[in-house]
């Protein structure tokens, strides 16, 4: 599978990971300037969410609030559940991380 993300890497193998996951409407550039915050023993990666909603913004699933409440498909949730652990799964085996960490 193929994903869209950035990184930033620590040079230490035992290094803590966070992976940041926008909201949305917004992508995986708008998160990753925090990774300048992080300590330098962090492995950081900022995920796009699956969906093109237009004019670069992404989702993780089509949302609406039609007639005042959210309207989702469970499908799309469950999608992008599964696409994150793929990624998940992705950046331990790519990127030799300590799945504990």
């Amino acid at each position: 599978m193929n994903f869209d993300y950035l990184k930033k890497l620590s040079s230490n193998p035992e290094a803590k990971t966070i992976i940041m996951l926008h909201g949305v409407g917004s992508n995986k550039d708008d998160l990753f300037w925090l990774a300048d915050y992080f300590d330098t023993d962090v492995n950081i990666f900022s995920l796009n969410g699956l969906f093109d909603i237009g004019y670069g913004r992404r989702a993780w699933y089509h949302l609406s609030y039609f007639q005042g409440k959210p309207i989702y498909d469970t499908k799309e949730i469950s999608q992008a559940h599964e696409y994150i652990c793929e990624f998940i799964d992705y950046i331990i085996a790519n990127y030799w991380l300590d799945a504990q960490n």
